[in-house]
């Protein structure tokens, strides 16, 4: 299963990355990783998917919403965030490698 942006086929992208999110939860579960720690997994790995197509359409630089002024794009803080938790999971995780690697086949890495 590839993991990347399904909003294009469901129309509304909340849906989509709840869909996402529990298939690739049940994959990791399938894969032999603990249940509460697949959820957390999961969740990391939408978090960073979600900051990276922020990043992608609107770049590592934006406009402050006020001043106008230039500031680094807040979902820079959310994806290293993300991607930190998914480190430091990815070892517990298994089954999770697969995930990266079909990412990476996407042209969705880091």
């Amino acid at each position: 299963m590839v993991w990347g942006s399904v909003e294009g086929v469901f129309g509304d992208q909340g849906m989509a990355q709840v869909i996402v999110r529990e298939s690739m939860r049940a994959e990791l579960v399938r894969a032999g990783t603990p249940i509460d720690l697949a959820t957390v997994y999961a969740n990391a790995f939408a978090e960073y998917q979600e900051a990276m197509a922020n990043i992608r359409s609107t770049g590592a630089v934006v406009a402050n919403p006020r001043t106008g002024a230039p500031i680094d794009n807040p979902f820079l803080k959310v994806r290293d965030r993300a991607e930190e938790k998914l480190t430091k999971l990815g070892r517990r995780v298994k089954g999770s490698a697969g995930l990266w690697a079909a990412l990476e086949m996407d042209g969705e890495g880091a």
